[in-house]
């Protein structure tokens, strides 16, 4: 044993001597090591590449930490098109990590045979030759068949622009799209305005089916005046309600209004605002009576009855104003006394409007104004022009009034009495 024990010994310091005397070999022996050591860990890394069930566990740890850049070492997709980026794969990690089932689901399948085999979301595939032989999950291309109703709409999904239809009733497939969760959202935008449309959707496996409108449609207005200007949020149109027949499409939602507006002699009216949510009963009706106007009728309103007692208690037909002269005889007639010797005289005390009595509409291309007056007045008897009996009266009378546009005024041109 001493024996060998001195021969190492000895056959060390030959071998040292030797390499200090030939310093360069130091370097190439160190080098040789060197390159061998990294050989040795990069067959090792080969070694575990190589093997599938390493492969999956580092994958589902990287799905694990929804780490996208690390699922992407073992990630491939089959359409050369695409390459995979941190960005679009975040889809496919949103609908693993959905929830823990899932992804356990998709662990389990991977390590099944079946991952094997074609027709699936993720194929399980070998890249190179052993020693260098990598396991890759192929994640699948899916296709959209995208269909809509209006031209000029835009498809978004993930907030990024997808498509944008040319025509009505517009349908084109789309992809190749890297299966995974998706928000879709489509936007229409036009000169009456814009809506959106959105939902979430499930992009797993082959050609999916999806149509989604934004809301809009094509409106027709109907309303009391067909020559009325239509207004879209306070815009005109230049379209007149009678011409507003199958517009749009009009974005429909709870922003956008129409309504419309009227020119009158006694200025401009405007219907109720409506908003398009509010479809199809779209009907936008005008009240020609404005404050200003209901100030105008009353006033007529009141001077002729004032000047109606007038003309009765002078007998002067002539006395009555505000109205045509057929309606000023046939009233004046209707209420006068004949009496020789014992005669009527009145003195009004109150005009009253019903409430919301006074409208204003159009009969035959003339302005009418209609009323529902009541009248309390005083009726009192006299002899040779000696009162001697007061009596107090009420009459209920609808009073229509007729615009003359030559000379801008309103007259009185029917009279009737309500019963009560």
């Amino acid at each position: 044993m001493n024996n060998i024990n001195k021969y190492l010994h000895t056959t060390y310091f030959k071998i040292k001597e030797y390499i200090n005397e030939y310093s360069y070999l130091k370097f190439i022996i160190i080098s040789l090591l060197f390159v061998l050591i990294i050989g040795l860990f990069g067959f090792y890394l080969g070694v575990l590449n190589s093997d599938k069930a390493y492969s999956i566990n580092k994958f589902e740890k990287a799905l694990v930490k929804n780490d996208s850049r690390a699922a992407l070492k073992y990630l491939s997709f089959k359409d050369n098109e695409i390459n995979l980026t941190k960005d679009n794969l975040q889809p496919f990690l949103d609908y693993i990590n959905t929830s823990p089932e899932r992804r356990k689901n998709l662990i389990n399948y991977l390590n099944s045979n079946e991952s094997l085999k074609e027709g699936n979301m993720v194929i399980l595939k070998t890249v190179g030759n052993w020693p260098f032989k990598k396991w890759k999950i192929e994640l699948q291309p899916v296709y959209l068949s995208f269909s809509t109703e209006f031209k000029n709409t835009e498809l978004y999904l993930n907030n990024i622009l997808f498509d944008k239809s040319d025509t009505d009733g517009y349908s084109n497939k789309l992809g190749p799209i890297i299966p995974g969760k998706y928000s879709i959202a489509t936007v229409l935008t036009n000169e009456y305005g814009s809506s959106k449309a959105e939902k979430e959707i499930q992009l797993l496996s082959g050609l999916i089916a999806v149509s989604l409108s934004p809301p809009a449609a094509m409106v027709n207005l109907q309303g009391n005046y067909p020559e009325a200007e239509v207004y879209i949020n306070d815009k005109p149109t230049s379209i007149k309600i009678k011409d507003f027949k199958n517009i749009g499409p009009i974005p429909i939602n709870n922003t956008f209004t129409v309504h419309a507006e009227m020119s009158f002699p006694w200025g401009k009216t405007i219907s109720e605002k409506k908003t398009f949510s509010q479809l199809p009963e779209l009907r936008l009706d005008i009240n020609p009576l404005t404050d200003e106007l209901r100030a105008t009728l009353e006033q007529v309103y009141t001077e002729f009855y004032q000047s109606f007692f007038i003309a009765l208690n002078q007998n002067d037909v002539s006395l009555i104003k505000h109205s045509s002269p057929e309606v000023s005889q046939s009233v004046f007639n209707r209420y006068k006394n004949t009496a020789l010797i014992l005669k009527d005289s009145y003195k009004m005390k109150s005009i009253q409007w019903e409430q919301n009595a006074i409208g204003v509409k159009t009969q035959n291309t003339v302005y009418k104004a209609n009323a529902v007056i009541n009248l309390e007045f005083d009726k009192q008897k006299n002899i040779f022009g000696f009162p001697f009996l007061t009596k107090p009266e009420s009459l209920s009378l609808q009073t229509i009034l007729s615009y003359d546009e030559k000379n801008n005024r309103w007259f009185v041109s029917e009279v009737n009495e309500i019963s009560k």
